[in-house]
């Protein structure tokens, strides 16, 4: 059992640095650690760069564009190794609160695929931030380029549960990690989303095709990592400056 653990990174250095040097707490699962970089600034490209020759990046693509979402990890599970068996979509802005956590997704995971956070009252789709699927369910069915963030996964994982493979979602799921979200530069350039909600009532049969909803999961309280309250207040302060720049930037 091996896992590749697909990353992509986009600025936020502080919160990418502490996401990936967090990992190896990991225990009892052999994984590698695939990062592409979406045309970060340079202090986060000299940062991953000095990740990967410390070792704690296995595998990295610096790329001279932004792939977004579904190109980037793409691209990263082209760069897989021939004996991995899963595959772990994981943001760079993670706190990993347990030391057995891809363990356990790993066994949630089964034969089919697991994620976090429900993000549908209709169909408990889970969102992209953590979600791990057999390799070759993933290379069967990749994400469709052609939609970006999480309505490439809502696709994806559609067409999964039509073809009679299951998919997860543990909705309380922080005692596994915790997800700073909205950690990249919000002044960048992003894709205008196609997808309606009729779309989606369409892709999952209008409540037909529906996830399996996991409340929580149990972990070994032995095994668990203590919170950072630096990084905490950080993401906090950084989130501030952010809104604070965004609504300047509307009035300018």
């Amino acid at each position: 059992m091996k896992v590749s653990i697909l990353m992509l990174t986009f600025n936020s250095p502080v919160l990418t640095k502490f996401t990936i040097k967090r990992l190896k707490k990991t225990e009892n699962v052999d994984y590698e650690l695939i990062v592409v970089d979406n045309a970060s600034q340079p202090k986060t490209r000299e940062l991953v760069n000095n990740l990967y020759k410390h070792g704690y990046i296995d595998k990295l693509y610096l790329s001279n564009e932004n792939t977004f979402f579904s190109k980037g990890n793409n691209i990263c599970f082209g760069m897989i190794s021939d004996d991995s068996t899963h595959v772990l979509l994981l943001n760079a802005d993670i706190e990993i609160r347990n030391k057995e956590w891809l363990k356990s997704l790993v066994e949630q995971c089964g034969e089919g695929s697991v994620g976090l956070l429900s993000t549908s009252n209709e169909d408990f789709r889970p969102d992209g931030f953590c979600y791990m699927t057999k390799k070759e369910i993933y290379a069967k069915y990749m994400l469709d380029e052609s939609f970006q963030w999480a309505y490439s996964l809502a696709n994806m994982n559609s067409k999964l549960l039509r073809d009679g493979i299951n998919v997860k979602t543990i909705d309380d799921y922080e005692n596994i990690l915790f997800h700073f979200g909205r950690s990249s530069d919000p002044t960048a350039y992003v894709p205008t989303s196609n997808v309606t909600q009729e779309d989606l009532a369409d892709w999952y049969g209008h409540g037909q095709y529906k996830c399996e909803l996991i409340k929580s999961i149990s972990l070994p309280k032995s095994k668990a990592i203590h919170s950072n309250p630096f990084i905490h207040f950080y993401s906090i302060w950084t989130k501030g400056i952010r809104k604070i720049k965004r609504k300047l930037k509307k009035h300018v």
